[in-house]
């Protein structure tokens, strides 16, 4: 379901930063990524910190 509410959102015409924030937001409160941890993982290509900082 959060796949396909990110999905439509960028079909629909939203930047793809939007798109995942519409995901993002069908993600129960306990286990949703803050804003700061999404936009980490999709400007680095999904590596964590301790990969970008060892590389």
């Amino acid at each position: 379901m959060i796949v396909k509410q990110a999905l439509i959102a960028y079909m629909n015409g939203a930047l793809p930063q939007i798109a995942v924030e519409h995901g993002r937001k069908g993600i129960s409160v306990e286990y949703r990524p803050t804003i700061d941890e999404v936009e980490a993982a999709t400007t680095t290509g999904g590596r964590s910190e301790e990969l970008k900082e060892a590389a």
